[in-house]
């Protein structure tokens, strides 16, 4: 009896061992691997946002790193960022360039919603451009609980956030503190501007998540302009497809009828169709003459 417990114990042992060391090699190999895809940070040699020159600090330097390495861990995440890119890019850079604006705002849609259409905040903020409710119908949308909302509309928000990127930048004189009145409000980061004497966001404090917010953006840009250095480099068919749409006017006899249902009889279009406009409900209900 004593031997053969004996033999068991043995037979355990080996097994733990076997383990161990597949444990042991499985960690050292995958681990090292996973670490040496995440190369070191190095500041660019030009910063600029928005067409005007950051002055590079060690400060800005440490604050640049170390959001840096946060977004390294999210490598897969940041490949459905540039899988987007090709649906929602293309109409904010035209509209932007249209109005005079940098083309380097469009990596606050990013920063705000990982270009996500239908994203909603815990705050009540929509669409790409996080629009919260007063502000964007202040600017222009039109939103109406249960039945439309164009904070989910690209065209029209970007609209609209043109218009209030105008307005940050008129009233602060510089896009840094624009983009950090677009996450806290202009009300806040005025009083902050006189608490603390000086217009220069990168020498200024902020709550953590506005301070973030500017380096956020300039670690986006970077990845992005720099897709084949950390990866994210992309075949053309592995995009995801842009929307298409068209304008279509219909004249029907004065009813109230849900969207979906006149989509698909008066228009000829399948409700999937349908969720291509995120602006409005498919169950909203329309007076139509």
């Amino acid at each position: 009896m004593y031997e053969f417990n004996s033999n068991i114990s043995s037979k355990k042992s080996r097994h733990l061992l076997v383990i161990f060391l597949f444990l042991f090699i499985s960690i050292t190999l995958f681990g090292s691997s996973a670490r040496a895809e995440i190369q070191p940070f190095k500041m660019p040699y030009k910063l600029t946002l928005c067409g005007e020159r950051v002055e590079k600090t060690p400060d800005l330097s440490e604050r640049l790193e170390t959001r840096y390495y946060a977004y390294s861990r999210s490598t897969a995440q940041m490949i459905l960022w540039m899988k987007r890119t090709k649906r929602f890019f293309p109409v904010i850079e035209e509209m932007l360039a249209e109005a005079g604006l940098p083309d380097d705002l469009k990596y606050i849609t990013v920063v705000e919603s990982a270009l996500i259409q239908k994203s909603y905040s815990k705050k009540g903020a929509v669409g790409v451009w996080q629009f919260m409710r007063h502000t964007g119908k202040r600017f222009g949308l039109k939103i109406q609980r249960n039945k439309y909302d164009e904070r989910r509309d690209v065209y029209k928000a970007t609209a609209a956030a043109i218009k209030y990127w105008k307005f940050l930048h008129k009233k602060f004189g510089n896009w840094p503190l624009a983009m950090a009145s677009y996450n806290i409000g202009e009300n806040r980061v005025a009083r902050e501007v006189r608490e603390q004497g000086t217009n220069n966001f990168f020498e200024m404090t902020f709550p953590r998540e506005t301070d973030e917010y500017v380096i956020n953006v300039l670690i986006v840009k970077h990845f992005m302009e720099h897709p084949r250095k950390y990866g994210l480099d992309l075949e053309a068919d592995e995009y995801f497809d842009p929307f298409h749409f068209s304008e279509v006017k219909i004249k029907v006899d004065t009813f109230r009828k849900p969207l979906s249902a006149i989509a698909k009889v008066r228009m000829g279009l399948i409700n999937d169709t349908l969720k291509l406009s995120k602006s409005m409900r498919r169950t909203t209900r329309l007076l139509l003459r």
